[in-house]
């Protein structure tokens, strides 16, 4: 399980990426309303997620077939943390900033996830904090994006 324990620790690597915000004008290029953004954005984002993680996956499948299943909640829970990281971007959006939103609290709480006891307990957690993000985002794109039908 190491390596599913270094997967999860390198994702939390990824969380800066997600702290600069895109100029408007990038934004804009997408032509699409706040909802149909947020949406291609992550569906984009987790499919290149699932295409570098496949390997992990693919591995577990062959060398430890019972615990493929393992692999497969990890790789679904660290799909919700990702997505409530690129939901948080767009929450506290402003163009061409440094967001800096709640960096600590998610590497917190993404780290605390690995914690045998208490990590159970935080499954929700990421899951509502990327509703409420993906509520925040809606209204804070509908500005930039308010052009589109």
């Amino acid at each position: 399980y190491v390596s599913l324990y270094l997967w999860w620790i390198l994702l939390a690597l990824v969380i800066p990426f997600y702290q600069d915000a895109e100029p408007r004008q990038m934004l804009q290029a997408w032509e699409e309303p706040p909802r149909k953004f947020l949406r291609s954005k992550l569906g984009l984002q987790l499919k290149d997620y699932a295409i570098f993680s496949a390997p992990v996956v693919a591995g577990y499948a062959v060398f430890h077939p019972s615990g493929a299943w393992i692999a497969a909640v990890v790789w679904v829970l660290s799909a919700v943390n990702l997505s409530w990281f690129i939901l948080a971007k767009y929450a506290a959006y402003e163009p061409v900033t440094r967001t800096g939103a709640g960096q600590l609290l998610m590497t917190l709480v993404h780290l605390a996830m690995l914690i045998p006891l208490a990590g159970p307990f935080m499954i929700p957690v990421p899951l509502v904090l990327a509703l409420v993000a993906y509520r925040k985002s809606l209204h804070r794109l509908n500005p930039y994006l308010d052009a589109y039908p």
